[in-house]
């Protein structure tokens, strides 16, 4: 009769549990997708080429599932727990630890990597910036280097050239009266 008694205590707390269990492995599920997304986001040749339609669909797919579904499961196991914690008056323990604990980190880590991510993006977009500055200073120190000093030539220094060589010609054709023209 005990042992009846104690299952039957067991069987309703398992009852009482395994809903918190299937919202936490979907949460997992989803964070583990999201660094998945992640990680197939560093790849840009993953959009080149055949099929890669199918490879942005699925993207979407992902990212639409991480952006709305993610936050409000998070939102309903928080509340859950703390109702459960509240009646079992214990923390809710997952995989050794108290899961609103867990929440709670997978959260700060998440933002800490967003904004390691957005760090390096910035200090990679000065980078290129600046190599790109530096470049331009070499290009235009070799420019100078290598460029001969020209004479400046305007429009007009073609006809000052042929109004030259025709009077150049017109003297020597011109013979002085006086002259016997030995």
């Amino acid at each position: 009769l005990r042992a009846e008694a104690e299952c039957g205590a067991l069987e309703a707390r398992v009852a009482a549990v395994r809903p918190l269990l299937q919202k936490i492995e979907a949460r997992e599920m989803l964070l583990r997708e999201r660094m998945e997304l992640e990680e197939l986001k560093k790849d840009p040749s993953r959009l080149q080429g055949k099929g890669s339609y199918k490879q942005r669909a699925k993207e979407e797919k992902m990212q639409k599932r991480i952006t709305e579904k993610l936050p409000q499961l998070t939102e309903q196991l928080v509340k859950l727990l703390r109702v459960w914690e509240e009646e079992q008056r214990q923390p809710f323990s997952f995989e050794g630890r108290s899961y609103l604990d867990s929440i709670r980190e997978s959260e700060e880590d998440w933002k800490r990597f967003r904004a390691t991510q957005a760090e390096s993006r910035q200090r990679k977009k000065r980078e290129d910036r600046e190599s790109m500055r530096r470049s331009q200073l070499v290009l235009d120190e070799d420019a100078g280097r290598t460029e001969k000093p020209t004479r400046s030539r305007s429009v007009v220094q073609p006809q000052v050239r042929r109004a030259a060589s025709a009077a150049s010609r017109a003297q020597s054709m011109y013979v002085p009266s006086g002259s016997s023209g030995r």
